[in-house]
Formats: structure tokens, C-alpha cells, sequence
């Protein structure tokens, strides 16, 4: 076996709601950037972008595909495959759906099971404790990785070691016995689990696919069944040699829902392994306080983002994405984000309660769980830079080679190209509109929009509306039998004619 071998299996799930306003439904904590070098779905995907591993496949709701290809184009990370699941129905179908896809590709292949949504701060310690467990995962245990805690923290899930594994004459791991794991306790349970010398549960995994469909049969017998159907029954494609399976949906939602492979086999199965990680920084990120953690800090505790201004304070994080100044002064232990449609401001020590913050809102069927003002789409993006009773105003950037089609539904609307040049087809004429040039769109006239030689971007005035929906206006969430990675962008003088 060689150390090629390792698959990063990324799953991007998750609709991180305890990060509200930051996180919302359209553009989940995994797409954002939180304190990484980028997004964190694009810092784990690089993670693994290094010799040892091969170029990672990622398990991918439907609705997040749009926020998934532009990310991956936007920093080049290769990608060989995605798994498009058609519903969500928790790990243990998601990680049965990347098995069953290697164990008829690839079955001596590893594969890392990884979340999108967790922050590492020493990469290159935890690939070398993957790397180490390798040879264990190859003789068929699954492997997961456990964090020595910090603290006793009360929202991490807990292993407890059993007999030492080994591998060349030293220990890797530790084999989980009966009852090795533990759910999230109290704070007493959480003080007696750390002093018992019990490890974090990361939720990462690595195994071989054969391994992990074996106890998948044993237990979770139902769940496999359902998937091996629908991966039977998928709609497969290639597009930019990159692999994308869509199981077929009727037969995917056959299986449980909302069951975790935690449940489903680690706590069954007696083929599992943790291997332990200390001081590697990692934090899986699940509410505004654990923000805060990853943050640096100045000498009084506090971590700020945007245009703030501190006075007398201590142990505080502020995120203003408004532009507008925030003015925090004469307070300790709070947590305050500011973005352009909504505030929250709570103790650090109640961080946790934004989940029922979440659930309030969507009771009284608030607009702000959503981005509004926002929009990603595989063409490029849009923004929303102003509305009244007289006019709304737009941003529009359209990426090099991206296609923006749409008819025009409100009564008027004038285009002006701020930055590059181009392509418009109006009613099927096509004219070439450079920076500093203009057009204007009425009420049933179709436009095709293409970026020539490089990004364009656009300042759109169009009538007033009373509500303003960018999805509606721009285009749709992409469908699994329509999956497309963004256009590859024209080089400078290449016709405009289809690229291959």
C-alpha cells in the first residue's frame, strides 16, 4: 500500500444554523470564510492537496452544488468525483453512498471521511496521524480520529480507549471496546470523562470501502440496501474529468432518515480504532463562541472582524459585515455579529441557545434565515446595493466564460458595464458592450449575457419591486439531472463558439 492510496472524502452537509446570522440556508457555515485562509469547504479540500493524498471526492446536497463548483474553480482544487445525495438523510447514508461508489472503482482504495465545516489549525500533525493510521484502516479496522480535549467541553461526543493497536512497533490507536462512546454530557459527566483521559469525537473516519459496507450489512442493514439501489440507479456523468454521481432519489429516501454513522455502526461495530490527536487546533466550529476560540486576540481577549472600534472591553468577539462602524465599549464576555439585514448580540456563555433563536425565527417565517441582498449562481454572483419606492439597484459579477440567462420580468432595466467586455444577445441579436457602455432591457425580452476575455461586472437600475428575490430573478438551484461545473473561461482572442 502505498500513501497515494488515501481518498479525502469531504461531506458537505449541514445547515449550521447555532452560526446564524452568519450561517443561513443558502449559504451554510461551510461556504463561508470564518477565520480560515479561505471558505472553509475550499481550506479542507486543500488540506488534503498534498503528497499522500489523491484529489479528495465530495458528498454534496443538491442545493449546495452552485456554492461547491464555484468554490473549487474560484482556488483550482482538483476534485475527482461528487456524489450529489437527493435528499438528506443523514451520515450514514452519505458515507454508504461513497463506499459502495469505490468499492466497485477502487476497492483498495482509503477513504477519509472529513467534514467541510471544521477548523484545524495544525494540518500537517493531523495528516501525519491519517498517514500513520493507514496500515491499521488496510487491515480492515475503521479507523476515527479523537481530539485530547482541552477542557471539559459539553458539546463534543466522547471515545474511551481500550487495548493498544500497533503498527511497526508502535502504537497507533486504540481499540474502542463496548460502550466507547459517549454522547454529549454535562458538564460533571464532561469533568469526569477529561480526567479519565477520554478524547473529543472529531466525526472523521477512515477506512476501506469493503470494510465499512460489511458493517453496514451487519448493521444498518436497511440503509445499505436503499443506497446500493439508488447508486445502482444513478444518473452518472463526466464533466471537466471529474466524475458526479446523482443516486436516484426514490430509491436514496428508502433509507433512514437523520441516521448518523455513529449510531448506525461506530458504537456497534468491534472493528473500530481512535487513533488520538493532541494540540493539532482543531475545532468543529458549531457555534458564534467557537469563532471567538479560532480568532486571534488582542491582550484583553478580544477578536474583532470589520470596522470596529473597542473601548474597555474584554473576552469579546465582533463581526461587522455592514461596512458601518461598531462601536463596542465597557463590556466582557459577548458575542456580537452585524451583517447588513440582521444583529445578534448574547453572552459568550449562551451561544448555544442561537439554535432556538433559529427555530423562533423560522416560526415566524423570518426572510433574514435567508441571504437576501446576496446570490451565488455557477455564472457569477449578485448583490443588491439598494431598493426604494423609485428604483433597486444591482451588482453583477459575471465570471469569465459564465453564461447568465434569464428573461427579463420587471418593467424596465439598464445594464452598464463597469468592468471588461461583454457578450450580449438580446431577442437573439448579439452585440459586444465594452466598459462604460450601456443597454436597456423592457418587460418579455430575453437576455444572454457571456464575460469576454476576463470577469465583467455590471451595475443594474431596475424598476422598484416590493420584494426582491435573487434566486427567482437570476436563476435556479441546479437540478441533479442538469449538473454542470462552471463554463472553463475562454482564453483571450477564442471565439465564441462552444469550448470543448
Amino acid at each position: 500500500m502505498t500513501q497515494l492510496e488515501i481518498v479525502p472524502a469531504i461531506m458537505i452537509g449541514g445547515a449550521g444554523s447555532r452560526l446564524w446570522p452568519l450561517s443561513r440556508a443558502n449559504k451554510p457555515k461551510q461556504f463561508l470564510n470564518l477565520g480560515g485562509n479561505a471558505s472553509m469547504f475550499q481550506d479542507t479540500v486543500a488540506r488534503f492537496a498534498v503528497p499522500g493524498f489523491r484529489p479528495a471526492w465530495l458528498m454534496a446536497g443538491v442545493d449546495t452544488l452552485v456554492h461547491v463548483t464555484t468554490q473549487l474553480e474560484d482556488l483550482h482544487l482538483a476534485c475527482d468525483g461528487i456524489i450529489v445525495e437527493p435528499a438528506m438523510r443523514g451520515t450514514a447514508a452519505a458515507i454508504a453512498a461513497i463506499s459502495v461508489a469505490f468499492r466497485d472503482m477502487d476497492p483498495e482504495a482509503l477513504l477519509l471521511v472529513a467534514p467541510a465545516d471544521h477548523f484545524i489549525k495544525d494540518e500537517a500533525s493531523f495528516r501525519q496521524a491519517v498517514i500513520g493510521a493507514a496500515p491499521v484502516a488496510a487491515a480492515g479496522s475503521i479507523v476515527t480520529f479523537g481530539i485530547a480535549p482541552t477542557g471539559p467541553e459539553t458539546g463534543f461526543g466522547y471515545i474511551a480507549g481500550s487495548s493498544p493497536v500497533s503498527y511497526g512497533g508502535q502504537t497507533v490507536g486504540y481499540r474502542i471496546g463496548p460502550q466507547g462512546f459517549h454522547e454529549k454530557p454535562d458538564l460533571h459527566r464532561a469533568e469526569e470523562f477529561v480526567s479519565q483521559g477520554y478524547l473529543w469525537n472529531a466525526g472523521i473516519f477512515l477506512f476501506k470501502a469493503e470494510t465499512m459496507i460489511e458493517e453496514l450489512r451487519r448493521y444498518a442493514p436497511e440503509t445499505l440496501a436503499a443506497v446500493e439501489r439508488a447508486m445502482r440507479e444513478a444518473d452518472r456523468k463526466v464533466n471537466w474529468k471529474r466524475q458526479v454521481i446523482a443516486p436516484a432519489q426514490a430509491a436514496f429516501e428508502m433509507a433512514p432518515l437523520d441516521l448518523p454513522i455513529d449510531i448506525a455502526v461506530m458504537e456497534q461495530t468491534d472493528r473500530a480504532v481512535v487513533v488520538p490527536c493532541e494540540g493539532i487546533g482543531w475545532n468543529d466550529v458549531g457555534s458564534l463562541s467557537a469563532l471567538w476560540e479560532i480568532a486571534k486576540k488582542d491582550d484583553a481577549g478580544n477578536a474583532v472582524k470589520g470596522d470596529v472600534l473597542l473601548q474597555e472591553t474584554h473576552n469579546v468577539y465582533v463581526h461587522s459585515a455592514t461596512g458601518r462602524k461598531t462601536v463596542v465599549a465597557h463590556c466582557k464576555d459577548l458575542l456580537i455579529v452585524d451583517t447588513e439585514d440582521a444583529l445578534i448580540v448574547l453572552p459568550t456563555s449562551q451561544a448555544q441557545t442561537v439554535k432556538s433563536i433559529v427555530k423562533e425565527l423560522k416560526r415566524i417565517g423570518s426572510p433574514q434565515l435567508r441571504y437576501q441582498k446576496d446570490a451565488t449562481f455557477d455564472w457569477g454572483r449578485v448583490h443588491v446595493d439598494a431598493s426604494d419606492t423609485n428604483h433597486v439597484s444591482l451588482s453583477v459579477h459575471l465570471q469569465h466564460g459564465g453564461e447568465l440567462r434569464r428573461p427579463v420580468v420587471a418593467a424596465f432595466e439598464t445594464w452598464v458595464v463597469t468592468n471588461g467586455t461583454v457578450a450580449a444577445e438580446i431577442d437573439q441579436r448579439v452585440m459586444l458592450v465594452p466598459a462604460g457602455n450601456s443597454f436597456t432591457l423592457a418587460t418579455g425580452q430575453s437576455l444572454v449575457l457571456t464575460a469576454i476575455e476576463e470577469d465583467a461586472r455590471l451595475a443594474v437600475v431596475g424598476a422598484p419591486t416590493s420584494t426582491i428575490n435573487l434566486e427567482r430573478l437570476f436563476g435556479a438551484t441546479i437540478k441533479p439531472a442538469m449538473i454542470e461545473s462552471p463554463p472553463r473561461p475562454r482564453a483571450a482572442g477564442e471565439p465564441m463558439g462552444e469550448v470543448a
